[in-house]
This record gives structure tokens, sequence and C-alpha cells, in this order.
């Protein structure tokens, strides 16, 4: 296996490993069935309060910073032609939705656009656990981060807003790329690949990867 896609495979067991508790996530995506709600409610109880749930966030992004530490030790063996980046999602990644999860569920609601944009222009969803000590760590390090999200373009404001409000640098209309017309994340990030080195790629689905 190559170098990069052993920093590649070890970044998506580490996320699925803690994705297995974002459940809460896909709620943001499709509707959910009225049978399904108490399971959502025990799903956003245990990301809001389990001491696990914490822990298995911060070794996720633990071991990230180590796999970048361990890729920064190669750049004095080698020669590269562009600068390093990180790849990472933005709901359920590095932003906690689930006070809108929960809003949902205590109401019976399924996924509506309304609400979603609605709670977006809030501002107020809090950061993942260890998300903004890692990725100021990768900024410090020269490392360029992009967060490439399906939220809509026209979130785009609020979501930059948002990331700012919790601590993230480096945050700008460059780097926070949201969905336009493209069905999928990988047209974008390939227009990333063409500029830069991509290091690791972070998420919560398998479709970030």
């Amino acid at each position: 296996m190559k170098k990069r896609d052993y920093f590649y495979a070890l970044t998506l067991v580490v996320c699925s490993t803690v994705g297995s508790y974002f459940i809460t996530g896909t709620s943001a995506q499709q509707a959910v069935p009225a049978h399904s709600y108490g399971y959502q409610i025990g799903a956003i109880l245990y990301q809001q309060k389990a001491a696990e749930y914490r822990a298995l966030a911060y070794q996720a992004f633990n071991i990230a910073r180590w796999q970048l530490d361990a890729d920064s030790k190669l750049l004095s063996k080698v020669t590269r032609r562009k600068p390093r980046a990180v790849i990472v999602d933005i709901d359920e990644t590095v932003l906690d939705n689930s006070p809108a999860n929960a809003h949902s569920a205590k109401n019976n609601l399924p996924f509506n656009i309304k609400d979603w944009y609605a709670w977006g222009d809030m501002r107020k969803a809090k950061a993942v656990p260890g998300a903004v000590d890692f990725l100021n760590y990768a900024v410090s390090k020269g490392v360029k981060v992009f967060f490439i999200s399906n939220r809509d373009e026209i979130q785009k404001q609020a979501t930059i807003d948002n990331l700012r409000a919790v601590g993230f640098k480096d945050v700008s209309t460059e780097n926070v790329v949201l969905r336009q017309t493209e069905p999928t994340k990988e047209p974008r990030r390939q227009s990333v690949a063409a500029k830069y080195d991509i290091v690791l790629l972070m998420g919560d689905k398998l479709d970030d990867f």
C-alpha cells in the first residue's frame, strides 16, 4: 500500500468508528420514518451526553494529528511539487448539529429544507470535540484545510460565520466548498487535488472518501 493510501485508509477506519455514533448526521440529509424517532432520540442523547462519544471524537482527531506529523517527516525525504491539504466534511465531522436533530425528534418532524436552513442561519452549531485543535494545528504547519460539504451554496456565509465563531482559523469563501449543482463531492475533491497534495480525508460517511 502506498504511503498516501495508508493515510486515507487509516483515516477512513478511525472516522468510520466515530461515524457509527454520528447517527443523527443522516437526518440532515433525508426524512426519518415516524417509528424511528425513539432511536433518533437515543442517538442524539448519546452524541450530546456520552463521554465515550467525546473520547472517540478526540481519538479520531489525535490519530489524524499523528498521521499529519508522520507525513511532515517525509517532507525532508521527498520533493513535492504541490502544497499539502486536508479535506474535511462539515456536518457531524467538525460541526455538531444535534440541537437541530433534537428539535426535529421532539416535534416528530422529518427533515425539511426550511428548518435546516433556519438552523444554519442561527450559526449556533458547536464544534465536534477535537476538531478545532486539530485543524488549527494543521494550519499552523502550513497545511491548507478545505471544508467540503453537501450543504447548499445558499448557506455559505452562515456556514463560514459558524466555523469562525467556534474557533477555526483560515476559513474563507475559497476553502469552504459547498454544493452547487454536482450530486457528489468528488469533483470538488478532484479540484483540490489538482493544486494540492491531499494528506487526509475526514468525514462521517463513506461518500466523504
